[in-house]
């Protein structure tokens, strides 16, 4: 949330500021993809329609967690 003023003062430390956004972002996304999910049978699509994800994943795909990467067509 850039709104939120810690958020925008992390964001402008060199060197880690937007690599920390990502990685809240990317454990959003992947939370967010987990829910679908709440059984071992269970089977769901999460899709980000969101453009700026393609930057995202792109440069900072390391960030996301084993599973969500494990799991993740990207298209």
């Amino acid at each position: 949330d850039l709104s939120d003023k810690l958020t925008r003062l992390r964001m402008e430390e060199p060197g880690i500021g937007s690599r920390m956004y990502a990685a809240m972002t990317l454990a959003k996304i992947a939370q967010t993809a987990g829910r679908v999910m709440r059984h071992e049978g269970d089977f769901g699509e999460t899709v980000v329609l969101d453009g700026s994800f393609r930057r995202l994943w792109q440069w900072h795909q390391d960030l996301a967690p084993d599973w969500f990467k494990d799991v993740l067509v990207y298209r």
